[in-house]
């Protein structure tokens, strides 16, 4: 690892990859999951689907606390309706790659009619509203069998 790096400037600051080195690296790590299904096992490619949720989940949780600063209590109930809805339209027979936006959508759509009153309250008070919503959205999860199951 490369140590005293001084910035002069904050947009050299702001770089992803401020060396060669760190190119190549970048480089062959996309090759390498983009040719994962090619050569990995089925345990390898379940692996890589389980990090790379968990890896949306972490990047969307840190854009809300880090970046905006608000604190989020139902941020794993909104996945848990990306994925019952990947998981419900896919048993339907509807293909892989449609059910994927269409979870995306309806995910923004639960969280803009949750965030809509939101808008107003600060600090704790959006805790309340935000872990109300999870309580809300688990009680669907566990009570609605036909969609759920």
């Amino acid at each position: 690892m490369r140590t005293g790096i001084f910035y002069e400037n904050f947009q050299s600051e702001e770089q992803l990859w401020n060396s060669p080195v760190k190119k190549v690296w970048m480089v062959c790590f996309v090759l390498a999951l983009l040719t994962l299904p090619f050569w990995g096992s089925k345990y390898i490619l379940a692996m890589a689907c389980i990090v790379g949720i968990h890896v949306i989940a972490t990047l969307g949780l840190n854009l809300t606390t880090g970046n905006a600063g608000l604190i989020s209590l139902s941020h794993g109930a909104f996945l848990g309706v990306g994925c019952y809805t990947v998981a419900y339209l896919g048993k339907q027979g509807i293909p892989f790659f449609i059910t994927i936006p269409i979870a995306g959508f309806l995910t923004a759509f639960l969280g803009v009619i949750v965030g809509l009153p939101s808008l107003k309250v600060k600090g704790i008070y959006l805790a309340i509203a935000t872990l109300a919503a999870h309580f809300i959205l688990s009680f669907i999860f566990r009570e609605w069998t036909p969609v759920t199951g």
